[in-house]
């Protein structure tokens, strides 16, 4: 099992080799720490969401490389499904299934920009962070969180 570290800070910020967040189909725009990242990235996700190349189905991935303004070398948007009545257990899979695409693509220090469900605290959210790396380990890595909201 890898560390997972809570951290004060905003998804741009968290210095790993990869910081992932998720963008969902019934969020349009993207929210929380993935429109940021998108932001600073030049919006490459809402580029793909607007010619429908992307639509925030579960399992997708897009992956860009750091433009220098973030503190990771890349950014991993994952497509996460429905937000609307998405639960702790869900979210954890989602979360798994995250860190497992990391873990495969070679990345060992992984930065998560998450925003808690709504009525979980960051404490909770950590913890299922946890649970989910439990469930998809980062040999010899670490998992750092930023939190936004809860």
């Amino acid at each position: 099992m890898s560390p997972v570290r809570i951290l004060d800070l905003p998804a741009d910020r968290l210095e790993g080799d990869v910081v992932a967040a998720l963008y969902f189909a019934d969020q349009r725009p993207p929210r929380g720490p993935c429109a940021l990242l998108d932001w600073r990235l030049q919006d490459p996700l809402t580029r793909m969401l607007a010619q429908g190349r992307c639509t925030g189905q579960r399992g997708e991935n897009l992956l860009v490389e750091n433009n220098g303004k973030l503190a990771s070398g890349w950014a991993l948007f994952a497509g996460g499904g429905t937000w609307a009545g998405l639960e702790a257990d869900g979210y954890q899979g989602l979360i798994a299934e995250v860190l497992e695409v990391c873990g495969r693509a070679g990345f060992r220090r992984v930065g998560l920009g998450l925003t808690p469900l709504p009525g979980m605290d960051v404490s909770a959210l950590g913890q299922v962070v946890r649970q989910a790396e439990e469930q998809s380990p980062l040999p010899g890595g670490e998992c750092l969180l930023a939190a936004e909201g809860g």
